[in-house]
């Protein structure tokens, strides 16, 4: 997906911030907090990067053109464009009605999980739909880099915004990935194809090389019949005819016979073939 004036699109990894990323990926590997408002609480005790040009970052910054960016350029990107790592999220306790046993220091939004996406239309709501009333979720939103000096009203608009438009960035790249694994079927389907061809082809061509294999075979028989003699099985190259019949046999072999070893016809005379 390009965006930013045809720069590719980057992002917070969201299995390094919440865990380890184990894995070469091409996402950023940085302290959530400190990549999108400057600074973490933690300061160098926090076991996250702080410096946007580690070997790993570099390579991902070269990779999605944006090497020659500022950290705050990149920050501005990431406050823009936010991913699910970067938008705040509902509590799973609170969202399941139950007590929060993290309260003022639970790292989610404590407010109804619909309202985020605008779907709550409830009068009678048990959830919480001001965004800002409770202390703990202005210091969540802090730390992802909102600006509570707005209204709440304001806050939620925007939080709303980047969830449809995260919902947008992840239809448009299902349908890239379907379309995909499309292309790609099509492509193994016509392989398989062209393989079924090709083993047809050489089926055919081996039935053909073993025909022509057995003629020649049978070309050599033939000529073995001409010229082995059919008493002493030699082959000869002096050769006499029988008188009546007509067939030939080795000129030595035909000296002894009183009879025609194919028909049984009396032999009268020889006759010398040249």
């Amino acid at each position: 997906m390009a965006i930013n004036g045809g720069k590719g699109f980057i992002e917070l990894c969201r299995f390094y911030c919440n865990k380890e990323c184990n894995k070469r990926c091409r996402r950023l590997h940085l302290c959530r907090e400190f990549a999108l408002t400057g600074k973490c609480p933690f300061g160098q005790k926090c076991r996250r990067e702080h410096d946007f040009h580690t070997p790993h970052n570099d390579e991902v910054l070269a990779l999605t053109g944006f090497s020659d960016q500022r950290d705050v350029s990149i920050r501005e990107f990431l406050l823009k464009y936010r991913t699910r790592c970067t938008i705040p999220t509902v509590c799973n306790n609170y969202k399941e009605g139950k007590r929060c046993e993290y309260g003022a220091r639970c790292s989610f939004l404590h407010v109804c999980p619909n309202v985020l996406e605008n779907k709550c239309g409830s009068t009678r709501c048990s959830f919480g739909h001001d965004i800002t009333l409770e202390a703990q979720n202005v210091t969540v939103l802090q730390k992802f880099g909102f600006d509570c000096s707005q209204s709440s009203l304001e806050i939620l608009k925007e939080l709303q915004r980047m969830h449809e438009e995260l919902q947008t960035r992840l239809t448009i790249k299902q349908a890239e990935k379907g379309s995909l694994v499309n292309d790609l079927a099509q492509d193994f389907e016509e392989q398989i194809d062209i393989n079924r061809r090709y083993q047809s082809d050489n089926r055919r061509l081996q039935t053909k090389v073993k025909t022509v294999e057995e003629r020649e075979r049978m070309r050599q028989l033939k000529l073995r019949d001409f010229t082995d003699c059919r008493i002493c099985c030699e082959e000869r190259e002096e050769w006499s005819a029988i008188d009546p019949c007509g067939h030939a046999l080795c000129t030595e072999c035909i000296t002894y016979i009183i009879e025609c070893p194919f028909c049984r016809t009396p032999v009268d005379k020889t006759l010398r073939l040249f």
